[in-house]
């Protein structure tokens, strides 16, 4: 009987940490991402239509591309704030159920958004570093 109480505080305590994870880590990332990815639009405009201004504009296509990247990391933090909420309540689910030892945390949609995680990095620092070589060519 020590036993199953022991193991039910345990479960109970991994299902509050689950649920407070679901407030605090996904929601730093992605805040981070789409206020990088927002401010790098703003700061290229900027660059764009104040620093540039009426200069000939080399490589607009870096710079048209990079803003897609921005775009698409921001379009792919709000589908993983979808797959995350998902994920929490599917981990939830398995707790309650005592499932959570026999099945992956999460299931299908952690995997999901660790993958949409991945890509929104992925997508911000190449939408960086195409506008790096954008105001590399025209600066």
């Amino acid at each position: 009987m020590k036993n199953n109480n022991t193991n039910e505080t345990y479960l109970d305590e991994y299902r509050n940490y689950l649920i407070s994870s679901n407030q605090q880590s996904q929601d730093t990332l992605d805040k981070f991402l789409i206020s990088l990815s927002s401010g790098a639009l703003g700061i290229s405009i900027v660059f764009l239509t104040n620093i540039i201004k009426e200069n000939t504009v080399l490589c607009k296509e870096l710079l048209f591309i990079s803003w897609l990247f921005f775009v698409f990391t921001i379009l792919i933090v709000l589908f993983s704030f979808i797959s995350s909420i998902f994920s929490f309540k599917e981990s939830i689910n398995q707790t309650d159920d005592n499932k959570i030892y026999d099945e992956s945390p999460g299931g299908i949609w952690n995997i999901i958004t660790i993958i949409l995680n991945v890509l929104s990095i992925i997508s911000f620092i190449t939408g960086l570093i195409l506008l790096l070589f954008f105001v590399k060519y025209n600066f």
